[in-house]
């Protein structure tokens, strides 16, 4: 996604430098002919939305690599096994009965581990916000 953000803002540059708003001849008369305005205007307002295009883009894309930063450091935090839990279920697409069967685990138990693992990513990601009304009680006492 990240990758076909660069693109799209790459080529929105590339069309803006090829871009060409031409001047309004006058020629000898004070008032211009009102084609030539329109069409300098309607070239101008094509070359302000193609700027707006880029950078709606390029905020995107900066949400969009602050988010692969979070998740990476919250990966991160996870130990091995965690962290091969959730890349082999939600990457990779395996099932968690393939899971449990690589990693000798149950069927149930792969899940609940997984399960966990999420949590704890979502925790590191999302803090307090991540946690049930019950969890954010529970907290207080500890």
């Amino acid at each position: 996604m990240i990758e076909n953000l660069t693109s799209d803002i790459e080529s929105i540059d590339c069309a803006l430098q090829e871009y060409h708003i031409g001047t309004v001849h006058y020629g000898e008369s004070v008032r211009g002919r009102s084609s030539d305005l329109n069409q300098t205007e309607r070239e101008a307002a094509k070359h302000e939305a193609l700027e707006q295009q880029k950078q709606e883009k390029e905020s995107e894309k900066g949400r969009l690599e602050l988010l692969v930063r979070k998740i990476d450091r919250s990966l991160g935090c996870l130990s091995k096994e965690q962290r091969d839990l959730l890349t082999k279920h939600y990457f990779e697409r395996k099932s968690w009965r393939a899971i449990g069967m690589e990693m000798y685990l149950t069927e149930e138990w792969a899940c609940e581990k997984g399960r966990r693992a999420l949590k704890d990513v979502a925790f590191t990601m999302f803090g307090d916000k991540a946690l049930t009304p019950k969890e954010r009680e529970q907290m207080l006492f500890i």
